[in-house]
């Protein structure tokens, strides 16, 4: 008994010994005499049982310092006839020499191997064959097949941390990795992450096409502003129906806080081939099943806008509110001006006064900016009665001209040789508009606006900018228009 417990007690001293010398050896200064030396020590070991983790630790910290591979090898080679395992050496050498997709094959393959045994601390492996920085190198590369392997492994022994997670989700965020991101979800999910970072997030899965992961992420976000835009991001990635049905929802629950006309989504301002009335027809019965007033105001603007914005004909406006029935008295200062707006890029004049009349019955002030988009639609063609009409109207409703239409009319004067235009814009101010309407004939005016011979005077050549009229075809929208 005395005999063993001499025994045991040289084998520890022997490897306190062992440590001891390489412990020196590593603070000493670097250099071949440092390798040769750690070799010398090293291969005077016979038995295997003299060495541990802990020595080999430090001597794969001197070897890592050779940049000739000479000593490496030889100290490779040592390991190998020991049976230790080369893979806590050669892999942060591979990592140290920028090899790190063969560092990365190597962790991988010594953790499959050396995890059979149970005994094993998986934790303590994964870190001894450095997964950790091999992970923050593949996130930092976007390496998307090694960022899913020791995300594999790692997940199956419950070893990766919240920081590990918060990194990786970092690298993937940067590098708009939506193959990581959807991985992540559920590792994330119970994370407290920024209101920023779950927006970034949101977008990535939109862009994946895994909405139901937005829908989770949204109750997660604290901001108003933050989760609106998230909500209006998500809606605004479905059809016409499905986008106000699901905004009518969000609104229900609160999860989202209706946005203004100018807050709508760019898609949702420009919705294509609303010139065919069947795609118009089918947004008008999509309106039908709205309930909430406040989203059929939404829908109506998301409609009218896009009709504007994509340069469809006046004759989609004219379908539409036809079509609006019983919800044109939901229609607002802002739907009003859309239509203004829309009318003044097309010759349109009389469907553009009988726009005049149908929002004045709706009992919606008409602007300065309306009436002036109201007269530029009135420029086309070769004569422009129908600019002097308005022109009597705006001085009824301001009684003088404002800034923006007075620009205009003079811009116009510079375009046209006509003496009314030039006499009421260098003496109108003088005049009354009863003198004004009698210096212009406007009981005339007023009889003869929808009069086709009227209308297809020459009285000028077609003013720069604009371009011909055509009767036959504006006097159709307004007899299809209904008040």
């Amino acid at each position: 008994m005395n005999s063993r417990l001499l025994e045991l007690t040289k084998f520890n001293t022997t490897k306190n010994d062992l440590k001891l010398e390489l412990s020196h050896l590593l603070n000493s200064r670097s250099g071949i005499k440092q390798f040769t030396s750690a070799l010398r020590i090293l291969n005077k070991i016979k038995d295997r049982k003299l060495l541990n983790r802990e020595i080999t630790t430090i001597a794969n910290l001197i070897f890592l310092r050779d940049f000739t591979e000479v000593y490496s090898e030889q100290y490779k080679d040592f390991l190998s006839k020991m049976n230790m395992c080369v893979g806590y050496y050669e892999i942060p050498r591979l990592l140290q020499n920028d090899q790190y997709e063969q560092a990365a094959l190597m962790a991988l393959q010594e953790f499959e191997e050396l995890a059979k045994n149970e005994y094993l601390e998986k934790g303590k492996l994964a870190y001894s064959l450095n997964f950790f920085n091999i992970l923050k190198e593949a996130s930092k590369r976007n390496d998307t097949i090694v960022i899913l392997q020791l995300l594999e492994v790692l997940s199956k022994y419950n070893l990766c941390t919240e920081p590990n997670y918060s990194h990786i989700l970092a690298g993937a965020l940067a590098s708009k990795n939506t193959t990581i991101l959807v991985k992540l979800f559920e590792n994330i999910r119970s994370m407290q992450l920024t209101d920023t970072t779950w927006e970034c997030y949101a977008d990535a899965m939109l862009l994946a096409n895994e909405k139901e992961k937005v829908l989770m992420v949204i109750p997660k976000i604290q901001s108003v502003a933050v989760k609106n835009a998230v909500c209006l991001k998500l809606i605004s990635s479905y059809g016409f129906e499905e986008c106000l049905l699901m905004l009518e929802g969000l609104s229900n629950d609160n999860t989202i806080k209706l946005p203004k006309f100018e807050e709508l989504p760019t898609s949702l301002r420009s919705i294509q081939e609303l010139n065919d009335y069947a795609n118009i027809e089918e947004k008008l019965l999509t309106l039908q099943k709205v309930e909430v007033e406040d989203i059929k105001k939404i829908a109506i603007f998301s409609i009218l806008s896009s009709i504007d914005n994509v340069d469809c004909h006046p004759g989609s406006t004219v379908f539409f509110l036809n079509g609006l029935g019983m919800n044109r008295s939901l229609l607002t200062k802002e739907h009003k001006d859309i239509v203004f707006h829309q009318i003044s890029k097309f010759p349109c004049k009389l469907l553009g006064l009988k726009f005049l009349t149908y929002f004045k019955s709706l009992g919606l002030q008409i602007t300065a900016e309306n009436y002036l988009h109201l007269m530029r639609c009135q420029c086309f063609g070769r004569e422009i009665d129908t600019l002097f009409y308005i022109l009597v109207k705006v001085l009824e409703d301001f009684k003088a001209l404002p800034l923006g239409i007075k620009t205009f009319l003079t811009q116009i004067n510079e375009l046209v040789d006509d003496s009314r235009l030039r006499e009421i814009l260098q003496n109108g101010s003088s005049m009354s508009i009863a003198d004004i309407k009698t210096y212009l004939n406007y009981d005339f005016l007023e009889r003869n606006l929808e009069v086709e011979r009227e209308r297809g005077k020459d009285d000028h050549e077609i003013i720069d900018g604009f371009t011909n009229y055509n009767y036959e075809a504006d006097i159709k929208l307004v007899d299809f228009l209904n008040l």
